[in-house]
């Protein structure tokens, strides 16, 4: 589970292996992106199903991961 609290500190990245799929919040634009395994990112909103589940059962991860092609270990 990803903590909120870490949403109002800055960007976050988050790992949802369950469905293939890495995000990114942008606090500085109030964005939410995704990116599934191995494409390019793509904004959505913040009320998207997956972003949402990713918060609640995701992970945190990197900048670098989250830029990586490769599933996070």
């Amino acid at each position: 589970m990803v903590k909120l609290e870490l949403f109002q500190k800055g960007d976050v990245y988050m790992d949802y292996p369950f469905e293939d799929m890495k995000f990114r919040f942008d606090k500085a634009a109030n964005k939410v992106f995704v990116r599934c395994y191995g494409k390019k990112e793509v904004e959505i909103d913040q009320s998207n199903e997956h972003f949402n589940e990713a918060i609640q059962a995701g992970k945190e991860i990197t900048k670098e991961q989250y830029l990586s092609d490769e599933a996070v270990p």
